[in-house]
C-alpha cells in the first residue's frame, strides 16, 4: 500500500447480499432477548404475587367455586328459597354425637326407645351411642368398613350400602328393603341419619312417599349441590335434580335446622352464595305443630365440621 492512500476493505461481491437478511437475524435475535427479558421479569412478578397471596390464603382454607352462570344462578336462589326452617312448638333443638364432625342436631321428642337407622358409619358411632343410651335400637348400614369401631348391645350393623336399589352381588341394599326386612313397615317413630357421600339423592329419588313417611326425623348431609366433584363445579341440570329432591322431601318434612359443612366448597354461582354441603334436620310435618324461625344459622348448637376453620354463615335464611 502506498504511503497516505486510504485504507479499505472489499467484500466479494456475493457477500453484500447477504448483508441485509443477517441484519433482519440480528435485529430479530435482539428483539427476542428483549421479549424474553420482559416474560421473565413478569414472571417473576407473578411468582411475587403468589407468595403474597399464599400467606394471605391458608392451605386448609375451604375450596372457593366461581361460576358466571344466570342459570345456575336462578337454581340456587331456587333451592335456597326452600331452605326455610322453622320451629317445633314445645322442643327444643339439640346436638348429639360430639362436638365436630359425625354431630346432628335434632328435635328433642319422641327420641327415647325408638328405632334409628344410621347410614354411613365411617368409623364414628358417637351419634349412635349416644342414641343407644337412651335406649334405641340402632340400624347400622354401611360397606366400606369391616367391623364397627365400638359395640353396644343395642347395635345391628350390617355390611351394605345404601341405594336407590338392591344391587344383585347384594353389597348395596335400599330404604324399602331395611323396612321389611326388618318388620318395620308399620312403625312411624324410625329417626332415619344419612350420611352417605353424595349416593343420598339418587336415594330420595327413588323412595316412595309412604317410605319416607315412616321416619320422624331425618337427618341428612347432602353433597355436592353445584359441584361434580366437590370442586369443579356442575351445571344447571345438576341443579334442577338437587332442586327436585329438596321440593319432594319439603313435602311431607319440614326442615328445621340447617349447617352448611365448612369440609366443602363454597360457591358464587351466578351471583348467588351457598355451600356445596349441607347438614339439614327434618321433622315429618304432620306431628308437630310449627312455628315461624327468626334464628341465625349457625345457631349457638351448631359446632364446625373443620375445628379452626370458620363456620359458613347463612344468617336468618328463608324468613
Amino acid at each position: 500500500m502506498m504511503p497516505g492512500s486510504r485504507s479499505t476493505m472489499k467484500f466479494p461481491f456475493a457477500l453484500y447480499r447477504h448483508i441485509p437478511p443477517l441484519r433482519r437475524l440480528l435485529d430479530e435475535r435482539s428483539a427476542l432477548r428483549l421479549e424474553n427479558e420482559a416474560l421473565m421479569s413478569e414472571r417473576e412478578e407473578l411468582l411475587r404475587e403468589l407468595a403474597i397471596r399464599k400467606q394471605r390464603i391458608p392451605d386448609d382454607a375451604p375450596n372457593l367455586v366461581y361460576v358466571d352462570d344466570p342459570g345456575m344462578g336462578e337454581e340456587a336462589e331456587r333451592m335456597l328459597g326452600i331452605l326455610k326452617p322453622m320451629n317445633v312448638r314445645g322442643a327444643a333443638r339439640i346436638r348429639a354425637g360430639g362436638e365436630s364432625d359425625g354431630g346432628y342436631i335434632m328435635i328433642d321428642q319422641g327420641l327415647d326407645d325408638a328405632i334409628m337407622y344410621s347410614f354411613g358409619i365411617n368409623g364414628n358411632v358417637r351419634w349412635d351411642l349416644e342414641m343407644a343410651h337412651r335406649g334405641c335400637q340402632i340400624y347400622q348400614y354401611d360397606h366400606t368398613i369391616d367391623a364397627l369401631p365400638e359395640e353396644h348391645p343395642n347395635f345391628h350393623w350390617f355390611k351394605q350400602g345404601i341405594a336407590a336399589s338392591p344391587s344383585g352381588d347384594g353389597m348395596m341394599t335400599s330404604i324399602d328393603e331395611i323396612l321389611k326386612i326388618h318388620g318395620h313397615q308399620g312403625r312411624r317413630d324410625i329417626v332415619l341419619k344419612m350420611d352417605i357421600e353424595d349416593s343420598e339423592w339418587e336415594v330420595f329419588e327413588e323412595i316412595s312417599e309412604t317410605d319416607v313417611s315412616h321416619f320422624s326425623q331425618i337427618l341428612v348431609e347432602m353433597h355436592k349441590m353445584f359441584t361434580r366433584n366437590y370442586t369443579d363445579p356442575a351445571n344447571r341440570e345438576h341443579m334442577e335434580r338437587r332442586r327436585a329432591v329438596l321440593e319432594k322431601i319439603d313435602r311431607t318434612h319440614q326442615l328445621v335446622h340447617l349447617h352448611a359443612n365448612n369440609y366443602g366448597s363454597f360457591g358464587i354461582i351466578g351471583g348467588v352464595a351457598m355451600p356445596d354441603v349441607l347438614e339439614m334436620t327434618y321433622v315429618r310435618r304432620t306431628d308437630h305443630m310449627l312455628d315461624p324461625c327468626h334464628l341465625s344459622f349457625p345457631t349457638d348448637v351448631d359446632r364446625s365440621n373443620k375445628g379452626g376453620r370458620a363456620d359458613f354463615y347463612f344468617g336468618t335464611i328463608g324468613r
